[in-house]
């Protein structure tokens, strides 16, 4: 029913946290499996030289938190 999403610049990398209170997930139990979701997310993490943190449990919603190097411009 609720979720949080914040973006945060820290150093050289793009921080961004997704936080809810749903029902939460195993996180062991969906790596490898069917479906687009979490894999999907990893993908594409992997794809931009991020790391993923996935903090979640059966009723206990889930944080998922991203990092994600940034270039400078200029």
């Amino acid at each position: 029913s609720e979720a949080v999403i914040q973006l945060n610049l820290v150093k050289s990398d793009l921080n961004v946290t997704v936080e809810d209170n749903g029902v939460g997930f195993d996180p062991g139990k969906v790596r490898g499996k069917d479906g687009l979701g979490m894999r999907n997310v990893e993908a594409r993490v992997k794809r931009l030289k991020g790391k993923l943190h996935v903090d979640s449990a059966p009723g206990k919603g889930a944080t998922i938190i991203i990092d994600l190097p940034v270039k400078a411009n200029g």
